[in-house]
Parts: C-alpha cells; sequence; structure tokens
C-alpha cells in the first residue's frame, strides 16, 4: 500500500511512523507529541462488492490518491487528482445509488465534496460553510453518511467547537453546520444503526459512553436538560 505514497508523504504514514517510535529512545518524540498537521490524512472504507478503497491526500504534492484492493494485501492504483487547497477530515461513502462520495474540509474556508461513479474519475465541488461556529482546521476526524432520502449527512469534530453536524443535497445547497446535544470537545465515533438513527461513542472523563441520535439538534430546543455537560444555546 505505501507503495502508491508520494516519497515526502510516507513519514506521516501511519504503520511507517510506528514502526520508527518503536525503535527510537524512551525520551524520544512519541505520536501524541506531534503536530497533528503531521499526519497524514486518509480515509478507508468497503464498498458494496467487498472492495477496499483508501482515500490519502498528500499536503506535499497537493493532489488527492486513490487506491483500491479486494483482499488487503495487493492493492492498485485508482487515480491521482490534483487539488487546489490543502484537506484535512477526509470521510468516504457509497450512497444508495453507488455514487462514491469524499467530503473534507478544506483550509480555504470552504467544504469539499468529491463524487465518483467507478472511483476513478472525481469530480470537485466546493461550496461554504455557513455555520454560526464554523470549524477550526485541522479537524479531529469527520463521518460522511448517505441517508435514504438523498441527502449527505456529515459530523465534524474539532478541539474549539466540539462536535457539529450538517445534511446537504450532495448535487446543490450548502452545507450549515449546528452543534450536536449532549457532546462537547471529546473524541467521537459514530455509526448508522437499521432504525435510521446514529449511535455514537464518546470519550468523556476517562469513560466510552454510547447515545443514540436521530435528529441531532436540528433547532436548539431541549438541549437545555439536567446533564452539566450539555451545551447551552
Amino acid at each position: 500500500l505505501a507503495e502508491w505514497v508520494p516519497q515526502a508523504v510516507r513519514g506521516s504514514w501511519p504503520v511507517t511512523r510506528v514502526a520508527e517510535y518503536l525503535g527510537e529512545a524512551p525520551d524520544g518524540p512519541t505520536p501524541a507529541s506531534r503536530p497533528v498537521t503531521e499526519l497524514l490524512e486518509y480515509d478507508v472504507l468497503q464498498d458494496r462488492r467487498g472492495r477496499w478503497l483508501v482515500a490519502i491526500h498528500s499536503r506535499q504534492s497537493s493532489e488527492m490518491i486513490f487506491v483500491e484492493s479486494t483482499d488487503g494485501a495487493q492493492w492498485s492504483l485508482q487515480s491521482r487528482v490534483p487539488t487546489r487547497t490543502a484537506l484535512f477530515g477526509l470521510a468516504l461513502v457509497e450512497d444508495r445509488g453507488g455514487v462514491f462520495r469524499m467530503s473534507a474540509l478544506g483550509q480555504d474556508g470552504a467544504v469539499h465534496l468529491w463524487s465518483s461513479p467507478d472511483a476513478t474519475r472525481w469530480q470537485d465541488r466546493s461550496f461554504p460553510n455557513d455555520s454560526p461556529y464554523g470549524a477550526s482546521l485541522p479537524v479531529h476526524r469527520t463521518n460522511l453518511f448517505a441517508r435514504p432520502n438523498g441527502e449527505l449527512l456529515l459530523l465534524v469534530s474539532d478541539t474549539a467547537v466540539g462536535l457539529q453536524y450538517g445534511r446537504f443535497r450532495p448535487d446543490g445547497g450548502q452545507l450549515r453546520l449546528d452543534r450536536v446535544s449532549r457532546t462537547a470537545l471529546e473524541a467521537f465515533a459514530a455509526a448508522p444503526t437499521p432504525s435510521g438513527e446514529y449511535l455514537l461513542a464518546l470519550k468523556e472523563n476517562g469513560e466510552i459512553r454510547l447515545r443514540r441520535f436521530r435528529s441531532f439538534n436540528t433547532n436548539g430546543v431541549g438541549v437545555k436538560r439536567y446533564e452539566p455537560d450539555w451545551p447551552i444555546y
């Protein structure tokens, strides 16, 4: 897999960095102490056919690199596409129509949505981030989900505002982010459920809490509850 990553980027590749840290002295730098901007921006998706797709952003060569594998051992290059700006928080998804979508937040302040029918030919659409809070770059991580009605749901977490969500149409309209109820600045992971809800794992005070969401917080009503960590609008 690393053979498709530019030489200048390989120092940020997770497996490479772990191997180097294991061989360093105990008082050497650790992964957590390095700037987050030195980490490799990537995401992984297994599509409906069982194929693995990896999207990698190389800030050094200003391009997106897409590689695929059917077994996780042999990898082939799908495409290399130039980028206009540095990208953060890559998130891949395959929608109900079989179209691959990749979202990212750009250093230019815009939200970028990449679309492809085959993971080879990609089109990039960007639009302003219409949000009262905005997202501070670089972000912790993002998750992108395809909804049954054709919309895309984006979850974004950063160290300034915390977890935010937004829904938008992939072929038109803008994304407006808003804060998610009952969350703060903690790290998170998310997964959809068969019922149409979303299960969020949140790291809070040394524990992992699981919370189920359907609307996240569409109008700000209902967030002033009794838990002290709920945000107050």
